[in-house]
């Protein structure tokens, strides 16, 4: 998938890590990798941990179309 979640210290400070994989479609957001954000915010916010994202990304994955699309409003 185009996304990495978990958990990592930073600078001593437990937090929900979120890096897209650029190498992999162009980092591009599809279903699964909606679900896969969806459940990482999730988990910081049942934690109460701070989220830091890595983002690169291409873009929404044409060939899966509007649910494609709507991945990054999730």
């Amino acid at each position: 998938e185009s996304v990495v979640c978990g958990t990592a210290r930073v600078a001593g400070i437990p937090a929900v890590l979120i890096a897209f994989e650029f190498g992999f479609l162009g980092g591009s957001l599809g279903e699964r990798t909606g679900d896969l954000l969806v459940a990482a915010y999730a988990h910081a916010r049942e934690h109460r941990l701070p989220v830091v994202s890595l983002v690169a990304t291409g873009g929404s994955r044409m060939q899966e179309g509007m649910l494609a699309l709507t991945q990054l409003q999730r």
